[in-house]
């Protein structure tokens, strides 16, 4: 043993000589003093597990990152422009709802979507049997109380001249006159339906009241449609 060994040599080293020092000690040969011994072993110990250890390590790889994509572009140059597009729709800033004044059945219809109008010119028509014979009516029907009228006044100015020359009594007069001013406001009322009758057959015709163009058709030919409905959108 390494210990055994020291032992024997600082005893042989005792029995040298007064020289020597009854405390040193040989190690491999060598005198050390007491103070050295430890940090010697200590050194010697180290060296040695380091150099073990450095034998023991396998070798590995290098690490080497998998490539990554990447997404690459082609800087170019261009003029500048300040032209831009955006996705929209059109509206016309004034819209106007046309329909007929009177109901009926549409029997034309003049114009189609996308086309230019003008005032006056007619978009559809419905049918104007019925109103024309109103129209035909209501002049008969002038014609039958201005007659009367005509007869109620003539009854009237007779009595006016009897009834001054006392021939007739204020009573017979005065009926006379009744007569007359009802034959007047009949005749009156005659002459309001005339012009009303007259009114509706016009109106059959859908006319456009301003200048535009046509975005909306909603009906069809041989559609009864009623007054105020939509049938043109201009």
């Amino acid at each position: 043993m390494q210990g055994a060994g020291a032992i024997r040599a600082s005893k042989a080293g005792t029995a040298m000589g007064p020289d020597m020092s009854a405390t040193s000690t040989f190690i491999f040969g060598k005198a050390h003093a007491p103070g050295l011994v430890r940090p010697a072993l200590v050194a010697g110990t180290l060296i040695v597990l380091a150099t073990g250890l450095s034998g023991c390590k396998s070798e590995s790889a290098p690490y080497t990152a998998a490539p990554q994509p990447v997404r690459a572009a082609s800087v170019t140059f261009s003029a500048a422009t300040d032209t831009r597009s955006y996705t929209g729709t059109i509206e016309p800033r004034y819209e106007s709802d046309l329909g007929f004044r009177v109901s009926g059945k549409i029997v034309k219809r003049l114009v189609n979507i996308g086309d230019e109008v003008t005032p006056g010119m007619t978009l559809a028509r419905l049918d104007s049997t019925d109103y024309r014979l109103s129209l035909e009516s209501a002049e008969a029907e002038v014609k039958a109380t201005q007659s009367r009228l005509k007869q109620a006044e003539a009854d009237e100015r007779r009595n006016a001249a009897l009834k001054e020359k006392g021939y007739v009594s204020n009573a017979s007069y005065d009926q006379k006159k009744a007569a007359a001013d009802e034959a007047r406001g009949r005749a009156e009322r005659a002459v309001r339906s005339l012009a009303l009758a007259s009114n509706q057959l016009a109106y059959t015709d859908l006319v456009a009241t301003e200048t535009g163009v046509v975005t909306a058709l909603p009906v069809e030919v041989g559609q009864v449609v009623s007054a105020g409905q939509l049938i043109a959108r201009v």
